[in-house]
């Protein structure tokens, strides 16, 4: 190949990124950012792509742990602020342990390691702990203090773990957008309580879930751990709570041939594909708030 191509090229990767009017920011990620020397792709969790590219200022999301969704808020942020000059975030975690170990362990690797972060724009920028410089884009990155919340004005606020918060500092971090075109607040957590904190917040959005279509009857089917939606031989028949199956039981369970399947018809049901699956909001209408609910089955 022609070396005066290559080098054009190389500058070209220095000074650019992958963009264009009518990208995703979830494709903006894969096209843009690595995870583990490999491009970033939803193929592993699928569900996480729409939650990756929904840009709703109002937005819930009840979650389970160790599915990665961390991981995609911190490159969905990322993303936001390299495609919008000018932008100012909150990252919040509800203490100082927690977001200094996500500066760490999340936010600094993904920085470091790729190079769509480190262009000739971002010469002299300013990276620390607390506040990350992106051309003319800020990151603040902080824990869920009175201080913190009221001596920072931005455009967007990501909250994670809210449920861990003192729910007081939401209203205070939220007024710091005031003053900002955008007012963009994303909540992320898992639940401790119904009807508190990322539950409540569910609770009044659209809520969307998971659905798995059967290929039987067509049926879309939001799957439970429960007897309605799961078929394990040996159990007995009057354990209507799966959670009560205890280490006494086991044995006497063909869990091998267990299987989800479909509560209108009972046929097996396809979770590793994904053209029978599809986020569904339970009530459309509510389009002033946007919620998602991540189940087990969801993954």
């Amino acid at each position: 190949m022609n070396p005066h191509v290559v080098e054009m090229l190389k500058v070209l990767e220095r000074r650019y990124s992958v963009d264009r009017d009518d990208m995703t920011l979830g494709d903006w990620i894969c096209a843009n950012t690595k995870l583990r020397g490999r491009p970033f792709t939803f193929s592993r969790y699928p569900f996480q792509e729409q939650i990756a590219n929904d840009e709703h200022p109002n937005m819930d999301v009840m979650k389970i742990s160790q599915i990665g969704l961390t991981e995609v808020q911190i490159r969905k942020a990322l993303a936001w602020l390299r495609r919008i000059n000018g932008l100012r975030l909150i990252y919040t975690m509800p203490n100082e342990k927690m977001y200094k170990r996500i500066y760490k362990g999340r936010v600094k690797p993904l920085v470091d390691e790729n190079a769509i972060f480190n262009t000739e724009q971002d010469a002299g920028a300013i990276r620390s702990m607390d506040i990350m410089q992106f051309g003319r884009s800020f990151l603040y990155i902080t824990d869920s203090t009175e201080g913190s919340a009221t001596s920072i004005d931005a455009d967007g606020l990501l909250n994670d773990e809210v449920d861990l918060m003192d729910q007081n500092m939401l209203g205070l971090f939220r007024s710091r957008l005031q003053g900002s075109d955008y007012r963009i607040n994303q909540r992320f957590s898992t639940p401790t309580h119904e009807g508190f904190g990322i539950s409540l917040g569910f609770d009044q959005s659209d809520q969307h879930y998971y659905m798995v279509r059967c290929d039987a009857c067509r049926h879309w089917n939001d799957p439970l751990f429960t007897r309605d939606f799961v078929h394990i031989d040996g159990l007995p028949d009057d354990m209507e709570d799966l959670s009560e199956i205890d280490n006494e039981l086991v044995p006497n369970l063909d869990l091998l041939n267990a299987y989800v399947h479909c509560e209108r018809c009972h046929a097996p049901l396809d979770l590793g594909r994904t053209d029978n699956r599809q986020w569904v909001a339970k009530y459309p209408s509510r389009d002033h708030a946007r919620g998602y609910r991540v189940r087990p089955f969801s993954t």
